[in-house]
């Protein structure tokens, strides 16, 4: 308790300064290219980002900050992981302890009244005072901020959104082989449960998917559509193709919302090798192409949704 409290002194301390630095957070469905989207940002932009390091520093990542810029740093520029896992003291990490300061592991959808003022605040001060230390803007990505969303623009009016998405078909059976190897189960539910997931949790593991991806993108309407002008789409196929370029892209619709982060002018891979290596005859793929066989009208009427409002996929 004492530590907590001295941490979060700290925090309070650090995140008194005025700044014009604010979190961009990058979200979307598990198995949609975030996290590589989040490694080459990383990369791309002269922005700061919680690492591993930070991470093992959960309770204070600003303090740890401070310290790690005593170290002596071991440049990881790896774009593998593991399941959003990332090897490398300093490459980009998820948080999730952080996270878990204040917000609840189970449901992972918390709206407004779900979360204290004072955890609010708290949630403020630790971020505002990395962002103060760093004198960066901060990319944070952690999936489960995809059904936090109304709590976080509330803590962070003016943060920016990137929603990274890929192929239906590819994710859902991306998402069922993350399943298998994670849970030796298909039928256990795996990574973000948005708001409804409950109502799936006995179904069909076909149907629990792309239920998944449904409520996902649902949540990701409702909670930003009053926030358009500060949302952008990554695709995560097109992304593999061109990453510079649709970083580049990126860079220009945060340029219009008023928001200017440096390159770094790193030397980059030219394209990545998308993993969509599935096979047509794999009976897991069958299973789930004849659900999506049911659903496609109703993802088509969803796509045209976000189309209409962010006029960006």
């Amino acid at each position: 308790m004492y530590y907590r409290f001295i941490n979060e002194t700290f925090e309070n301390l650090f995140s008194l300064k005025i700044h014009d630095k604010i979190p961009l957070f990058i979200i979307g469905p598990p198995r949609s290219g975030s996290t590589l989207l989040y490694q080459y940002l990383a990369r791309y932009f002269d922005i700061s980002y919680f690492n591993n390091y930070h991470h093992k520093n959960y309770m204070c990542p600003s303090f740890a900050e401070l310290k790690k810029q005593s170290l002596k740093k071991t440049k990881n520029y790896s774009f593998s992981s593991h399941y959003g896992f990332t090897k490398g003291e300093f490459s980009p990490s998820e948080s999730w302890d952080f996270w878990y300061r204040f917000f609840r592991k189970t449901p992972h959808y918390v709206d407004i009244k779900d979360i204290s003022l004072k955890d609010i605040n708290r949630m403020k001060n630790a971020v505002n005072s990395f962002i103060n230390i760093t004198k960066k803007h901060l990319l944070i990505k952690n999936l489960t901020c995809t059904t936090r969303i109304k709590p976080l623009i509330n803590a962070f009016p003016n943060s920016y959104w990137i929603i990274s998405y890929r192929n239906i078909l590819s994710n859902a059976y991306s998402i069922a082989k993350m399943r298998l190897e994670l849970n030796n189960d298909l039928c256990m539910w795996e990574s973000v449960q948005p708001e409804g997931y409950e109502d799936f949790i006995k179904s069909k593991y076909e149907i629990q998917i792309l239920k998944q991806l449904e409520l996902i993108y649902e949540t990701i309407i409702s909670d930003l559509k009053r926030y358009r002008d500060r949302v952008s789409f990554v695709n995560y196929e097109d992304f593999c193709s061109e990453p510079n370029l649709y970083a580049e892209k990126l860079h220009i619709e945060l340029k219009g919302a008023g928001i200017h982060i440096p390159k770094k002018n790193d030397n980059l891979p030219k394209s990545f090798n998308p993993s969509t290596n599935f096979e047509k005859r794999d009976n897991i793929f069958k299973t789930i192409f004849s659900q999506y066989e049911i659903n496609k009208e109703k993802f088509k009427t969803q796509f045209q949704e976000m189309n209409k409002i962010f006029s960006c996929v």
